[in-house]
């Protein structure tokens, strides 16, 4: 009986703490159940590893959840999972050779997380639906259906990341049209969110000149700003650098680290209006992040 009702139960809480207290604060307890939120950045600022380590704090925490991405396979997030949840360097486990590198320890780490994530994070990857410009209307209910039938009802669900699917679209189609269909993208995850009682959480791709940690208000391309439009939340990903040093940094390996180390999370509600901005620390060698000392 037990393995049964476990399967069948849903976490009755109505909002889903994030690992960030700044966050929770801000958002009265988390990421609310019903309600879309959207998390954007420009390339390489973490999108991944942001949604691969919400997923699994949500997991963790006793929340059953769906991690999609539309950027590439399923087993391709289950290191990071590991890396950021067993404190176990992500270079040590994204590739085949993982086995000689890693420690008893850290496999053991491995197996119990693997027990805990099969029980609550289902993982679904871009062999799993077509990246298009109907990816979501015609294939996340199908989903989500097949993933409560066969396991369990969900609390949560995680995109990564929404911008893939324009790579469908053929060169053809204006940009009106384009900006339209993320609207149309947007309003769908609101209301799939409201009517599943689901949280819904997805990553698109932004500006790299949102990276100026001075800007009050988001700074979209034409798609992510159609999306936002739609969101509860935007958490818009930054470098604490002017612009202008984020870009002269492509290239030097060492120095774009550094940077990437160092960012600034901005939170603003549905309007655009900025409700809190959070320092944020990048641990690349676990793919995780963390808030710096002077969150404001």
């Amino acid at each position: 009986m037990g393995a049964d009702f476990f399967k069948k139960e849903k976490n009755m809480k109505k909002n889903i703490e994030t690992p960030f207290a700044s966050f929770n604060e801000a958002m009265d307890g988390g990421f609310q159940k019903g309600r879309f939120s959207l998390i954007t950045g420009f390339t390489g600022f973490g999108k991944t590893a942001i949604a691969c380590q919400l997923a699994g704090e949500f997991a963790s925490k006793g929340h059953h959840g769906l991690y999609m991405t539309l950027d590439e396979g399923a087993a391709g997030i289950i290191p990071r999972l590991y890396s950021n949840l067993g404190g176990i360097p992500y270079a040590d486990i994204r590739d085949g050779e993982s086995k000689f590198r890693i420690t008893e320890g850290e496999m053991k780490r491995i197996e119990i997380l693997s027990r805990l994530l099969g029980r609550r994070l289902i993982m679904r990857g871009q062999d799993d639906c077509d990246v298009g410009p109907i990816i979501l209307s015609k294939h996340l209910s199908v989903i989500v259906d097949q993933v409560e039938q066969q396991y369990f009802p969900l609390d949560f669900v995680v995109i990564d990341f929404l911008t893939a699917a324009s790579s469908g679209w053929r060169s053809s189609m204006g940009s009106k049209l384009k900006e339209s269909m993320m609207r149309e993208m947007g309003v769908f995850l609101s209301d799939f969110s409201k009517r599943k009682d689901i949280a819904v959480v997805a990553t698109a791709q932004t500006h790299p000149y949102a990276c100026h940690s001075k800007y009050v208000s988001p700074y979209h391309t034409a798609y992510s700003k159609r999306l936002a439009e739609a969101a509860q939340f935007c958490i818009c990903m930054s470098s604490i650098r002017v612009p202008e040093e984020d870009i002269g940094l492509a290239g030097d390996s060492e120095q774009e680290n550094i940077f990437k180390k160092e960012q600034n999370f901005s939170m603003h509600d549905g309007c655009g209006r900025l409700i809190k901005r959070v320092p944020m620390i990048r641990d690349l060698k676990y793919q995780r992040f963390k808030e710096a000392v002077g969150s404001n």
